[in-house]
């Protein structure tokens, strides 16, 4: 995965957000919309990620990304119908997600549950948020931290690393300026490797796993997330 990616990665990708965004507004994107809002996020959360909706399965040139093609590799950027998801740091866009709906490809294969287009960057979600001396939660997916971002955003914030992304200095640096860092990585095998990492490399951590499920399960119930937040940074 590259580290930061190319401009012409970024103003192609950009330009696909933001025409997902406009037609997750539009008639076209309303079952999207409906879909988030069962996450329990709200209108807010929603707009201010910069959430979209790619309507069809889509194929664009490689070249039109700015990326190399083998000659035994695919020659275009495979983009599904579902949820777009971008991440961007210092006002540029780094990664470009998919949440698909379970549907097959061309060649009836299924798609990823998340699909990453090629050429996205190795970066955490919510990166310039951080501010030294404030605590931060690590969190595994996007939908947990707009869950947090959404109920407790003045008390913490929410990082995406992934699992097993981010481990840079330029990112573990600013990590290490907060005051706590929270490691809320969901409470199964795949969680529990990030924790660790975590736990070595950082200063003033705690663990600190969901009620139940993850973070964006617990949106279900009024008040849960943001008093789970809050025992955290108590306790």
């Amino acid at each position: 995965m590259h580290p930061e990616p190319n401009a012409v990665w970024q103003t192609t990708a950009q330009s696909l957000a933001d025409r997902a965004t406009g037609c997750l507004w539009a008639l076209a994107g309303t079952r999207a919309i409906a879909y988030l809002h069962t996450r329990g996020l709200s209108d807010a959360t929603i707009r201010t990620a910069g959430l979209g909706y790619n309507p069809a399965d889509r194929w664009i040139p490689r070249a039109a990304f700015g990326l190399a093609v083998a000659p035994d590799g695919p020659r275009t950027v495979a983009i599904p119908r579902g949820i777009t998801i971008p991440w961007a740091i210092g006002g540029s866009l780094w990664k470009l997600f998919v949440r698909t709906p379970a549907h097959p490809r061309a060649d009836g294969s299924p798609w990823a549950k998340y699909h990453q287009l090629p050429g996205s960057g190795n970066a955490p979600w919510g990166i310039d948020a951080v501010q030294r001396g404030t605590p931060v939660m690590l969190c595994e997916g996007i939908f947990d931290a707009l869950a947090v971002n959404q109920e407790a955003g003045d008390l913490i914030t929410p990082i995406v690393t992934g699992t097993t992304g981010a481990r840079r200095v330029r990112w573990i640096a600013r990590l290490a300026q907060a005051s706590l860092v929270l490691l809320s990585f969901d409470a199964d095998r795949g969680g529990d490797q990030p924790t660790d990492y975590w736990r070595a490399v950082l200063p003033h951590t705690r663990i600190w796993r969901a009620y139940y499920d993850d973070p964006a399960a617990m949106l279900a119930t009024p008040g849960m997330v943001r008093g789970w937040v809050e025992a955290g940074l108590a306790a």
